[in-house]
């Protein structure tokens, strides 16, 4: 037997490797096992087939469990679904499956679909992550007019692409080099509503692997401005580890920074985070909301290092709610 011109083994299996980014329609005998080395990312797999990491999370063992066909191998990081939990397609037909998170912002911001046909335009709900961790080069732009999402972890039941991790929750973490500002900036302006809420997902500004933000830069986890954005902080969402190299005056906030819009946080967990002042969460204008039951949002080792706010610096002359 063969796939994709290549014979198999005496033991039946078949070895590729893929590039972060590349996919491959593979037609699978019975009875064939593939192998397939990443030399970075992850991998995405659809439902018929049976997935098995190596130990580092380098190479997948895939299994062919129920007939003949083909199947699409995407190294992918995340996923796009509906509110159903559906994955979406884009418009060539490719699930929508992203090495990185910025590709799938900006898929996200455009049209997708409900099937490969690309016959009906779907509604998108949610990125999902697929892996353990993700590191975020580069601040990423959060901007989908007239949209909402969730930024969560996938399920590792789901059909199509479930999370291949073995933690609970996903972590994404800020770069080691030239941080310079937020890992995602939350941006849209007051007829162009949007919306983001975290959910089932960790947020890690890598201080305890020696990351610091650069002097005089506003390096919070996210940075929330413009009328027309919200953020919500829901269940599951912890947010943790900022220090920066020098706590000057523009060094505000560890987790959220807002200048403009909605803050609603009514669960999750603030952890470990330093600023020059609001060491959790910075408002000089916008509106805040923290509410929930006892004890579902928690500020643990949160600091101001120069100014005021340890866990919350509030300054704006809008709406201030605190109510849990």
């Amino acid at each position: 037997a063969s796939v994709d011109g290549r014979a198999t083994n005496e033991d039946g299996i078949v070895s590729f490797t893929l590039t972060p980014g590349e996919s491959k329609n593979l037609t699978v005998p019975d009875g064939v096992k593939l192998v397939l080395g990443l030399e970075k990312e992850s991998l995405a797999v659809s439902s018929e087939y049976t997935l098995t990491a190596s130990a580092d999370n380098k190479s997948f063992t895939i299994d062919k469990v129920e007939r003949d066909g083909t199947v699409t191998f995407i190294p992918g990081i995340c996923k796009i679904t509906d509110s159903d939990g559906n994955v979406l397609y884009d418009s060539n037909g490719k699930p929508a499956v992203y090495g990185k998170l910025s590709d799938a912002f900006t898929a996200y911001a455009g049209t997708l679909y409900t099937d490969a046909s690309h016959a009906t335009v779907a509604a998108q709900a949610a990125v999902k992550m697929l892996v353990d961790e993700y590191t975020i080069q580069q601040s990423a732009a959060l901007t989908f007019p007239n949209k909402t999402m969730t930024l969560t972890t996938a399920g590792k039941t789901d059909t199509d692409f479930p999370y291949m991790g073995e933690r609970d929750r996903s972590t994404i973490y800020r770069a080691s080099n030239g941080v310079d500002n937020s890992c995602f900036i939350l941006s849209s302006a007051a007829n162009t509503p949007g919306t983001v809420t975290l959910t089932g997902i960790i947020l890690d500004g890598g201080s305890e692997r020696g990351v610091k933000v650069n002097d005089g830069k506003n390096g919070a986890l996210i940075n929330v401005t413009g009328a027309g954005a919200t953020l919500n902080i829901s269940t599951g969402a912890t947010l943790r580890n900022v220090e920066y190299k020098a706590y000057t005056s523009n060094a505000n906030g560890g987790a959220v920074y807002m200048t403009n819009g909605t803050l609603n946080v009514n669960a999750g967990l603030f952890s470990n985070l330093h600023a020059y002042q609001g060491g959790a969460i910075c408002v000089t204008g916008g509106t805040l909301n923290v509410t929930g039951t006892a004890g579902s949002t928690q500020f643990e080792d949160c600091r101001s290092e120069k100014q005021d706010g340890g866990a919350i610096y509030y300054n704006s002359a809008k709406d201030l709610l605190i109510d849990g």
